[in-house]
């Protein structure tokens, strides 16, 4: 299956249009049978911490947290840089539930190099 991989490096709350429009893209992608990842880097990392996405929304969007519940419904993976996550000492105990893997560059090579399109944030 031909897939496209996200990458979010800016933090949801400070740039939630931003991070919005990845997923809204995404949504996208999944609903045209396409495959989907989402890979969070940086101050992207925030966007999985536990409770971070409460009543984070952008204007002309559903809330991050509905917008990620129908991603994860629709086949979406997400996945956290490790020394990202490990610089803010998170850990899939203070994580969402949703993330797939902590991961290292050697997924995030493997994951774009078999991608049909990379689009970062």
């Amino acid at each position: 299956m031909e897939s496209y991989v996200f990458i979010i490096s800016a933090d949801p709350k400070e740039k939630c249009e931003l991070v919005s429009s990845a997923f809204a893209q995404a949504l996208t992608a999944l609903s045209m049978d396409f495959g989907c990842s989402m890979f969070f880097v940086d101050d992207g990392v925030n966007f999985v911490k536990k409770g971070y996405l409460k009543d984070v929304k952008f204007k002309t969007y559903e809330s991050l947290e509905i917008m990620l519940g129908h991603y994860k419904e629709m086949g979406g993976e997400v996945y956290v840089c490790h020394p990202s996550s490990d610089a803010r000492k998170m850990n899939k105990d203070n994580c969402i539930d949703e993330v797939d893997e902590f991961v290292n560059a050697s997924k995030l090579i493997t994951l774009t190099g078999d991608a049909r399109a990379v689009i970062t944030y």
